[in-house]
């Protein structure tokens, strides 16, 4: 899979030019480019056709990749310090954090889109929350181009729809931190390439007809 661009929104102080830095980008290029279809290919091809493909194997991919080199997933939200919020119900835990303990320094979240806007949302928001609170270096949210989007699951968060929103991200007042947009693409189109499975949601077979495997015949 191709990294077309990483899109700072966000970047207060000297994180970037760090060790710390260097690592979280080289992992998360990386990752990305372990990411692969069909399964055993050396790049990732896929069938263009419009609402096609599946994005939860691409993920896993991803996951797999990035859990390699030492990122723990779903990692739970860290709790507020403050005595304020202390009691109030966490975000959802984070696809991927890196411990940066070792470099003096607060962890590094990644998370992969697989929703809706919605869900892009939540993900920025979760981001941005621990990054002002300064429980974070900084996070990453990585995003399908709008060239990949429409090969992929109808409606999936994506870069061109989000991006009229960057402003309330990068208008965050932090002293120090890093808070960025990955936005990924597929390396070729291919009608022979196979399609990647979809998700069958309990809504999606409630309205196919279709029973879930689990059920009882």
């Amino acid at each position: 899979m191709k990294l077309t661009e990483i899109q700072d929104l966000v970047n207060a102080g000297t994180f970037t030019d760090s060790d710390a830095w260097s690592r979280v980008e080289a992992d998360l290029r990386a990752s990305i480019a372990g990411v692969v279809w069909p399964p055993g290919n050396d790049r990732f091809v896929i069938n263009p056709v419009i609402d096609g493909n599946g994005v939860v194997p691409i993920k896993r991919q991803f996951s797999s990749n990035i859990s390699a080199l030492g990122w723990k997933l779903e990692e739970r939200f860290p709790r507020f310090s403050d005595e304020e919020v202390v009691k109030r119900r966490r975000p959802g835990a984070v696809d991927a954090a890196l411990d940066l303990s070792a470099y003096g320094l607060p962890p590094f979240f990644v998370e992969w889109e697989t929703g809706n806007i919605a869900s892009s949302h939540r993900a920025m928001n979760k981001m941005a929350l621990a990054l002002k609170r300064g429980l974070i270096s900084g996070g990453i949210w990585v995003v399908s181009s709008g060239d990949l989007a429409p090969y992929l699951t109808d409606r999936i968060g994506n870069y061109p729809e989000f991006e009229p929103y960057f402003d309330l991200y990068s208008d965050l007042e932090v002293e120090a931190g890093y808070l960025g947009v990955a936005i990924v693409e597929h390396d070729e189109t291919s009608l022979e390439a196979p399609f990647i499975d979809k998700q069958q949601t309990r809504r999606w077979r409630s309205l196919t007809g279709i029973a879930s495997p689990l059920a009882p015949c």
